[in-house]
């Protein structure tokens, strides 16, 4: 293990830098275009400024205050060699070697002057590293604040430790970890009111239908549909998707058998959440038909005892008829034994995500282009799109521009 001065280090960083200046001169007569320099000359800044950041650290020692030390009323004895602290910081990551101290062998380290001469934090990664995750994940999701940051300092970041840093300040726990999708992707499209032209929900069930031939061009898999009750949405996915296995929502479903709960038990909150419980396990065991058949005798008896308003007559006789309508997307027991998912939890949490998170903003107002492009970038972003789409972008202008490829 070869441990540089700090002059070592500062030499090496003068060196670099002198590489840099060379490779500027040099690469302004070679036609290399100007965001090109740039991405390349901040990599070596960053280069040069972790030498320096190295140079700041050696200045601070390996810690070495002799064989023991006294701390209170403690003893403390050196370590039998030098420990290694990962240090992760905006320029790139370096390890600090220094001693520790302890009461004894294998005990808990309770001394280390080096990392108090740095003011070094617990974990790993810098403090300048930490609040700028947080400024970014504040705003956005963990993942995206992270990739962002990632992505802007060239370097290798974990959303599980942006994670822990924010459970350690905010949160007593972390968060139980759960499974993710996998080859997840989004589409998102935007259409005027009264817009003739080819709907919004058209164009996103075409660019699906695009991305499904793609990956499954021997039709070999499952193709899922898991969709509300819209008549239109269906007659859609049967041009484009007739193949896929048709699924009605069943958290749509579950909206319904609340309204008519309210309907049914309307003087007993305890006695609605049972009802409720009772058509929910009917569907999920494959009686549709029994709780269709319950409401319409249920509807029946209201109607002869002219017990339900008209409005609520209205409402459990529309229950029924989307029910029946959608008997055949309703068969849970089937899907469920074959893995096929039954509710769009997913597409409800991505409309938020991709949607409300960053454009229902307190003052924020939209019109039609610039919302529509916005939701199309985005959407490239969140499906880790977004070198290639700026790299096409930049490959565009540079033809307009200059009437040749970059």
């Amino acid at each position: 293990m070869d441990i540089l001065t700090q002059e070592q280090w500062l030499l090496n960083a003068q060196a670099q830098f002198d590489a840099l200046k060379e490779k500027i001169l040099a690469d302004s007569q070679a036609g290399i275009r100007i965001d090109q320099e740039e991405r390349d000359a901040f990599g070596e800044l960053q280069a040069i400024g972790l030498m320096l950041l190295q140079a700041f650290a050696a200045g601070a020692g390996v810690g070495d205050e002799g064989a023991e030390v006294t701390r209170g009323e403690r003893t403390l004895r050196r370590s039998d060699e030098l420990h290694e602290k990962v240090y992760r910081s905006v320029f790139g990551t370096f390890s600090i070697w220094r001693w520790v101290y302890a009461a004894g062998p294998k005990k808990k380290i309770e001394y280390v002057p080096t990392d108090a001469r740095l003011g070094l934090p617990h974990g790993e990664y810098s403090y300048v590293m930490e609040d700028w995750q947080q400024r970014l994940c504040v705003k956005e999701t963990f993942a995206e604040g992270v990739d962002g940051l990632g992505a802007i300092l060239g370097l290798s970041m974990s959303v599980e430790t942006a994670e822990d840093v924010w459970n350690e300040l905010f949160r007593d726990q972390a968060a139980a970890r759960r499974p993710h999708p996998q080859g997840k992707r989004l589409w998102a499209e935007m259409a005027a009111s009264g817009q003739t032209s080819l709907s919004g929900s058209e164009a996103v069930l075409i660019e699906m239908a695009i991305d499904v031939q793609t990956r499954d061009p021997a039709r070999q898999r499952t193709l899922v549909c898991v969709m509300d009750g819209e008549q239109k949405l269906w007659d859609l996915q049967q041009e484009w998707l007739g193949r896929s296995v048709e699924i009605l929502d069943l958290f749509h479903a579950l909206e319904r058998i609340r309204e008519v709960s309210k309907i049914v038990q309307p003087q007993d909150k305890e006695r609605q959440t049972v009802w409720v419980s009772d058509q929910l396990r009917d569907l999920l065991t494959g009686r549709v038909e029994t709780v269709i058949r319950r409401w319409c005798r249920l509807a029946g008896e209201a109607e002869q005892e002219k017990s339900w308003s008209k409005d609520n007559q209205k409402t459990v006789t529309e229950a029924i008829g989307y029910f029946r309508n959608n008997r055949h997307r309703m068969q849970y027991d089937e899907y469920l034994s074959k893995g096929y998912p039954i509710g769009s939890g997913i597409a409800e949490g991505t409309c938020r995500n991709l949607v409300k998170d960053r454009m229902d903003g307190t003052g924020m107002h939209w019109r039609l282009p610039g919302a529509r492009a916005m939701l199309k970038t985005r959407a490239l972003y969140l499906n880790g799109e977004w070198d290639d789409f700026i790299e096409y972008r930049i490959q565009r202008e540079q033809t307009t521009l200059y009437h040749t490829a970059a």
